[in-house]
Formats: C-alpha cells, sequence, structure tokens
C-alpha cells in the first residue's frame, strides 16, 4: 500500500515536471535541481470506513544561482507540480536549507495527501 502511493505520488512529479530528477528517498548524492519525496506529518491517518489518507512530504530543491533565477525556477516548479498532481496539495513558502557544502538552496515543501483503501 505505501510503496504504491509513493510510487504514484513520484510519477505524476515526473509526468509534471519532466527535467527534474524526482528521489523517492534521499539518494547517496544529490545533484540539483531535485524533488525529493518522503513521508509527510501526520503520515497515515484513518478516514471512512475501509480508507486511509497517507501525507508525503514533497521537498523541491533549486540549483544553486542568483536569488531571482531560484524564485523563478521554484515559481515554475511548484506551479507544475500544483498543475499536474490530483491530490491535496499543501504548499508552504519558500525557504533555505543549507546543502552539504555549506552552501544556501532555496527549497519549497509541498504536502501531498493521497486516499487510500477500500473506496478511497
Amino acid at each position: 500500500m505505501i510503496s504504491e502511493a509513493r510510487s504514484r505520488v513520484a510519477a505524476q512529479a515526473t509526468r509534471a515536471c519532466p527535467g527534474v530528477p524526482v528521489h523517492q528517498s534521499v539518494p547517496a548524492r544529490l545533484d540539483l535541481p531535485a524533488i525529493l519525496i518522503t513521508e509527510g506529518t501526520p503520515f497515515i491517518t484513518t478516514a471512512r470506513f475501509g480508507t486511509w489518507s497517507i501525507a508525503w512530504r514533497v521537498l523541491v530543491i533549486a540549483r544553486p544561482g542568483d536569488n531571482s533565477t531560484m524564485i523563478g525556477w521554484l515559481d515554475d516548479t511548484v506551479s507544475a507540480l500544483i498543475d499536474g498532481i490530483d491530490d491535496l496539495t499543501e504548499v508552504e513558502p519558500f525557504t533555505t536549507m543549507t546543502g552539504p557544502d555549506g552552501q544556501l538552496l532555496l527549497t519549497c515543501a509541498l504536502t501531498i495527501t493521497t486516499m487510500e483503501g477500500m473506496n478511497p
């Protein structure tokens, strides 16, 4: 159930953003730009009889560059994900994270919630 749902979200993200690598787990080496799919919070909740929802955290990471280029790329990529993924989506504000080399990276996290079970 979980792996199939994760694969569906990854396939939708790949179709929405064909030029961006989509990872279903954190790779040993992360080349940018990239989209990472991990578990959301809360991860799994029960819903109607025989169904449950699974939350996925989709982290979009821009390639390092100047601010306007990174913001423009994130604007386009996040918009494509919103248009290309059918399930409920929540989008957090753009934020920075520190890469392994100490460089600041611009990111955006989305929460994709899928409905699973007998009657989703």
